[in-house]
């Protein structure tokens, strides 16, 4: 019983710790911001379900971005298909830069089967890209089913 009181202790004060450091390895904290949000439907205008519905804007390689320039990511509504990404923490938007969109959506971690074509799921294979300079409020990325 003291055993087990004992690693609870040392896990909830590891967790404390954790907070009050924080993550390490933010973006670059000279590099620019901006907001971006949009909407995510498939092309019949259904809006994806599974219960990991992710949207991540992977760094494209740009000799001009900023040396430290990490993914975004969101999650996406279930209800209106909306996102808003952060990159650290949410409401921090997105670092300046261009990006390739990619989608990880699946119905568990159970049945982790793709619910979105497979070119949408990496970088190497997504047509889609974005190019953040400002804020961006009304994105609007159609998708398609396996």
């Amino acid at each position: 019983m003291i055993a087990r009181t004992f690693a609870w202790f040392v896990l909830v004060s590891l967790a404390f710790c954790g907070t009050l450091v924080g993550c390490g390895g933010g973006p670059d904290i000279d590099a620019e911001f901006a907001s971006v949000s949009g909407k995510v439907k498939y092309d019949d205008g259904s809006v994806p379900q599974g219960q990991i519905r992710v949207i991540r804007f992977d760094p494209v390689a740009d000799a001009s971005a900023p040396k430290i320039r990490k993914a975004a990511s969101a999650q996406i509504s279930k209800e209106d298909g909306s996102f808003e990404m952060y990159t650290v923490r949410p409401g921090d938007g997105v670092i300046l830069g261009k990006y390739k969109v990619v989608f990880i959506i699946q119905q568990s971690h159970e049945d982790p089967a793709p619910q979105v074509a497979a070119q949408f799921t990496s970088a190497e294979t997504t047509p889609l890209e974005v190019d953040v300079q400002e804020d961006l409020a009304e994105l609007e990325y159609v998708i398609q089913r396996p």
